[in-house]
């Protein structure tokens, strides 16, 4: 006698998004933000890493600041339970800003 086991119709499905300034200037405030769509029952966490050796936030929406110009490569992390995690990546360029003639 086997006993099966039919997979839930409706399986727990994790999608995201973000949204990351292409440029800033050295020492400007970047925003990051973050958006995600469930089915899941719980709330999602969200993991920002800004690709410059900082600490990562655990904000939905985070701001953050270069102290270097260069390319970095930034990634956002969202889990919820039940589903596998949703990751997005990008670069943000970091540049000198340019002064303003008198």
């Amino acid at each position: 006698f086997v006993t099966k086991i039919a997979a839930s119709e409706n399986p727990c499905t994790l999608t995201c998004s973000a949204l990351v300034p292409a440029v800033v200037g050295i020492g400007s405030v970047a925003t990051f933000s973050a958006a995600a769509l469930s089915n899941c029952p719980g709330a999602a966490t969200y993991q920002w890493n800004f690709g410059d050796g900082t600490a990562v936030a655990i904000d939905q929406n985070s701001l953050h600041t270069y102290s270097a110009s260069g390319s970095y490569t930034w990634m956002l992390t969202v889990g919820m339970s039940g589903a596998p995690p949703c990751t997005k990546s990008g670069t943000i360029l970091v540049v000198v800003p340019s002064r303003r003639r008198p």
